[in-house]
């Protein structure tokens, strides 16, 4: 046991130091009401992907990530009947793929204590960076599974995925309404993982 925990580990460190290929992240998501997607870094932020308004349908974007990189979510209510956000993430660095859904225990959260409301400007890649540079991150804990009312089921994401906010998602609540998201681990991280477990049930077959 003790030989193949050291070994699991170097499988670890061969990966962390290895794996510096930028990876194909596309992600589809729905809010209600707003959000906007970013990239960044563990403590700030350099890209705005994409923005969607309103969740009858699912926008889909397909964008590149580095190996140090991590998703944003900046998402925001209109302060009434109902409030989440729902998505799919789906991570490949050419070896291996990943899939991150909206659901509890693969997100944490920072509450800004702001309201944005609806109509607003999304916000800047530098406004969302200052935040995640003195961001107190907390798990995600509240949400509705995919297809409850008054949502349904949204084409394009897993059924499995959940609708997830920062504060109650029913009724809608001005309770840190604009809050930021960001998956637990980040995504290369999972990446790493998953190559590593692969590597290590390769090297249990190979030792039996």
């Amino acid at each position: 046991m003790k030989k193949l925990l050291t070994a699991f580990c170097s499988v670890l460190a061969v990966f962390t130091v290895t794996a510096v290929q930028a990876a194909s992240v596309t992600a589809t998501v729905t809010a209600d009401n707003h959000y906007a997607l970013y990239v960044g870094t563990g403590n700030s932020v350099h890209t705005l992907v994409g923005q969607g308004t309103w969740w009858y349908n699912a926008e889909t974007f397909t964008f590149s990530i580095n190996p140090d990189d991590r998703l944003y979510l900046a998402v925001w209510s209109d302060n009434l009947a109902a409030q989440g956000v729902l998505g799919q993430f789906v991570i490949d660095d050419g070896s291996t793929t990943q899939t991150i859904l909206t659901k509890p225990g693969n997100w944490k959260k920072f509450l800004t204590f702001n309201d944005l409301n609806a109509p607003t400007p999304v916000p800047s890649v530098a406004e969302v960076s200052a935040y995640v540079a003195n961001a107190v991150w907390t798990p995600v804990t509240d949400s509705i599974p995919h297809g409850s009312s008054p949502w349904g089921y949204i084409a394009g994401i897993d059924t499995s995925a959940h609708w997830i906010w920062g504060s109650a998602l029913q009724p809608g609540s001005g309770y840190g309404e604009y809050q930021i998201l960001t998956p637990i681990p980040e995504p290369t991280t999972m990446l790493l993982l998953g190559s590593g477990l692969i590597g290590l049930l390769g090297l249990k077959k190979k030792r039996n």
